[in-house]
């Protein structure tokens, strides 16, 4: 049961890392956006553009013209590249960096008509913005494929040697199970027969 386990955890961190990988490459040339508003009027969003992965939640959503209903929104666009690494924002409440990677916070209070846009609720709205490269998700999801795979060629090459698979005892003079841990001896398949 346990193998089982790790084996879907490898295959399903294998596909989701091929997907960012897509994504990464995709970024290049498509802006590709995830929004949920709320009902409260809150939104949380993903951005993959540029290279770049952008978290961001705006609580209190400001907008223009009418608000998005809530539900989710799936968006793809050629013509909207825009570096968030590079991007400046307006006077921000808290802004830490790294190579352009890092966390924005923007705060504010808008007044009704004045500035053109508007809130969902009176009062203050907040906006929070996670810029992260693809690779910081890359590397964690493709550790359990390639942990996988080195536990089996290690099984493999032990197999090959006549050693246990488990705990590495030297089981040429053992007959049906590995006298260090009690793992059951597989046969070995004869010179000849089978693949090659």
């Amino acid at each position: 049961m346990r193998r089982l386990f790790i084996t879907i955890l490898s295959v399903l961190s294998l596909l989701l890392c091929i997907a960012v990988a897509t994504m990464w490459v995709r970024s290049y040339y498509r802006c590709d956006m995830l929004d949920l508003h709320t009902k409260g009027g809150d939104r949380y969003g993903c951005l993959s553009v540029c290279g770049s992965i952008v978290l961001e939640q705006q609580l209190n959503e400001v907008f223009e013209g009418t608000a998005s209903p809530p539900g989710w929104v799936l968006m793809s666009r050629s013509y909207w590249l825009e570096s968030f690494r590079t991007a400046k924002w307006g006077a921000p409440a808290y802004e830490w960096r790294l190579f352009g990677y890092g966390v924005v916070v923007n705060r504010g209070v808008i007044t009704p008509g004045v500035q053109g846009v508007t809130s969902a609720r009176p009062g203050a709205w907040r906006n929070l913005v996670v810029i992260l490269p693809h690779w910081v998700l890359l590397v964690p999801l493709a550790l359990p494929p390639l942990l996988s795979l080195c536990r089996w060629k290690r099984v493999r090459s032990r197999r090959k040697l006549g050693l246990c698979p488990v705990c590495g005892y030297d089981l040429r003079a053992s007959k049906d199970r590995c006298p260090e841990c009690g793992t059951p001896i597989l046969p070995h398949p004869v010179a000849g027969s089978g693949r090659s």
